[in-house]
């Protein structure tokens, strides 16, 4: 059923794994294991189509305030330093960033790691200059926990009216597809306040 629940996803057909992630959460035949993932993926696509709130102090010691971000399209990027995939995906996040950040787009890293030297130093490594969340709890932290991440990335389209409108998770292993993150942005950003 798991399974289902991201082929689902992976068909952009939110509301048929949030449907199948709560069966399964609710489910008295499926292991804890998986009636955990299932409560937290419901969980996390319970947050499509709703405003998004948050408010902390970056790592660079930028105060963040989602209400004050309204107005611009931000992607939220759940990441930790061990993750490859999430590597994978820094290139064609910078490079989205560098080109529509004029034109009002935001990227807020939410770092999944439990060292902090771990997270600066891909900061470090990969230059980003967008502001991070970091509170060295990990995946089954209060973010994680908070947010429903069962898997990294995890990354959150919110639009100019601070909506959260598209939830996407991985990348494509073929790094000449890429995740098209420019073309989506550039609608969200054509779209009326």
């Amino acid at each position: 059923m798991f399974e289902a629940v991201q082929l689902y996803a992976q068909a952009r057909d939110f509301k048929q794994a949030t449907a199948l992630s709560d069966e399964l959460a609710k489910s008295t035949n499926a292991p804890a294991e998986l009636r955990a993932r299932g409560e937290r993926t419901a969980t996390r696509y319970g947050f499509l189509g709703k405003p998004f709130d948050l408010k902390f102090t970056s790592t660079d010691g930028r105060g963040i305030d989602f209400e004050k971000l309204r107005g611009k399209v931000v992607l939220i990027d759940f990441w930790a330093s061990w993750c490859g995939p999430c590597r994978r995906a820094f290139p064609e996040i910078k490079e989205t960033y560098a080109q529509l950040t004029a034109n009002g787009f935001e990227v807020i890293g939410v770092n999944l790691d439990e060292k902090e030297d771990a997270m600066r130093k891909v900061l470090t490594e990969f230059d980003m200059k967008y502001p991070t969340r970091f509170d060295g709890q990990g995946m089954n932290g209060t973010m994680g926990q908070r947010f429903g991440i069962t898997g990294i990335p995890s990354m959150w389209l919110v639009d100019k009216k601070g909506v959260v409108r598209d939830i996407r998770e991985g990348v494509p292993r073929d790094p000449t597809v890429g995740m098209k993150l420019k073309e989506q942005v550039t609608s969200l950003l054509e779209e009326k306040n």
